[in-house]
Formats: structure tokens, sequence, C-alpha cells
């Protein structure tokens, strides 16, 4: 345990906030000599002892000449030399905080390129959500607008398929100018009797004025069940001799007739171009275009 040179206080060699003195190896506090601890990491960095000032009055001794040593030893040399570690001292210090901010701009130059790509890349994001945007008000304005028509029209062919599913019409029944309706009713028990079906209908009515040919006849049934046994039925006045030119359908909607008459024309047009065994059938429920001998098989 030895005492500071200054005030007398033991403390150890090496304890914080002491310094020893390189010429008389006398020990220190910082405070005591006026240096703080920035200085000793200073004096540590380059490598250089400290000797306490009553050592730095004392001339130095060395191998060189008398002459060197006056002007080594001399207060302003000392001085000098003491203004340069300062400034050193200083300089290395500002290096320090210079190093410091510089990787702080580094840091904040790295993320501002990081914050600029990702305003660059939201941009371009921005640009592609407007066109999408764009694109969808324009196909929903398109869709607003042609919207209410399919609707209705679906809408109108249901109710009026609703109103004809009780209807049936028949072709090639013998007409008049003349004909009451009790005649045109008699011809009618009489067809239903030949296909040996137990239906009164419920009202008979002529389609169209008298222009000289035979006009259909629309009768209307007590419930669709009675039109499909009609239709069913109806095969069996092919072979009758007095009714074998008379056709029995269901009554169509213009949707469902001018779906037919395309139908009709797209079987002959593949029959003509060598297409055999085709007949139109309803497949659920649909009419559709098939291959009778495939649907034998």
């Amino acid at each position: 345990m030895v005492s500071c040179v200054v005030c007398a206080i033991t403390l150890k060699r090496g304890e914080t906030g002491s310094i020893t003195c390189l010429s008389c190896n006398g020990i220190f506090h910082i405070q005591c000599v006026k240096i703080n601890q920035d200085d000793i990491d200073y004096l540590n960095s380059i490598k250089k002892n400290w000797s306490c000032s009553n050592c730095t009055k004392k001339p130095e001794k060395d191998s060189k000449s008398d002459t060197q040593s006056d002007n080594i030893s001399s207060p302003d040399v000392k001085l000098i030399l003491k203004q340069l570690n300062l400034l050193k001292f200083e300089q290395s210090k500002l290096i320090n905080l210079v190093n410091k901010q510089t990787a702080k701009l580094d840091a904040f130059e790295r993320k501002f390129t990081e914050v600029f790509s990702q305003l660059a890349t939201i941009k371009d994001d921005n640009i592609l959500l407007h066109n999408n945007l764009n694109s969808l008000t324009a196909r929903l304005e398109s869709i607003e607008l042609n919207r209410s028509t399919p609707d209705e029209d679906s809408f109108s062919d249901f109710v009026d398929r609703q109103a004809r599913s009780k209807n049936v019409i028949l072709f090639n029944v013998p007409d008049a100018p003349d004909d009451t309706n009790n005649s045109d009713s008699s011809t009618v028990d009489l067809i239903f009797t030949k296909l040996a079906l137990d239906i009164k209908p419920i009202t008979i009515q002529r389609l169209g004025k008298f222009d000289g040919k035979i006009r259909p006849l629309k009768i209307s049934l007590a419930s669709a069940s009675d039109v499909f046994k009609t239709l069913g039925s109806s095969r069996k006045l092919k072979s009758d001799q007095i009714f074998n030119a008379v056709r029995i359908t269901s009554d169509k909607t213009p949707k469902q007739r001018l779906y037919f008459q395309n139908l009709r024309k797209e079987l002959d047009m593949r029959r003509s171009d060598g297409e055999s065994n085709l007949t139109i059938k309803y497949v659920k429920g649909i009419p559709s275009i098939v291959n009778s001998a495939v649907q034998k098989n």
C-alpha cells in the first residue's frame, strides 16, 4: 500500500482513478494532478508514459550531447511538446467523434435508401391499384348497363313458361271458318278417346284468324301432369286412320320456339354434311341433338 504524493491518502497501484509517474515511480490520484480518464486513455492509445510535474522540471540525463540536453530541457521546448501532446489528444478525441458521426450518417443513409426504395414500391403498387380500380369500375359500369335486360328477359320467359305449362297445341285438326267451338270440343274429346286418356280439357281455342289454312288448337288442361300424359300418348295417333296427321306438342314460349328452330337448322346442316343417325331428344330436360345409334347402345 502506498500513499498519493499530493494528498497522502493510501491507495493501491493500478487502482482506478490513479496514475503512476514513469520517472519517480510515485503514485497520484488523477484528481490531484488535474487529469481525467480520457487523458489516460489517450496516453495508453499512443503508448506514452506519464511523468509528474516534479520530474518534468528535472533535466534529462541521457547519452546525448549537453547542447541537446539543454535544448530539450528548455522551458519553451517543453511547453511546445506539452501543447503538441494536448493537440494530439484532442485530435484523437475529434477523430473518434468524427468516426462515430460518420457511422451514424452511414446508417442514416442506408435507412434513407431503404425507405426510398419502399416508397418507390408503394408508388408502383398504387399505380397498379389505380389501374385495376379503373378497370374494375369500367367492368361494373358495363355490367350495370347490361344487367337489367337479361334478367328481365329470363324472368319474363320463366313466367311465360309457367303460364303455358298446362297447355298443349294440336296441329292439323280440321278447321273451317264457320266451325263452332262445340265442333272443336267434340273433335278434341274424340282425339283424347283415341289416346285412351281420361282427361277433360279446360278450354279449347283456335290460334289466329282463318286464312284458308288449318289453325292450331290450344288446349288448356287441369295440370302439367296431364300435359305429360298427353304428349306421351300422342304417338298412338300415327296409326289412326282419321287423326294420323294430327301432331301434339307442348305450348312453347317464343324463346323456346327460336331455340327449336335453330336446333332444327343445325340438325339439317349436320345431316347434309354426311352425319347420320342424328335426332333431337330431351337430355336432362333440355332438347339436344344426339346420335340415335349411340343412344340405343
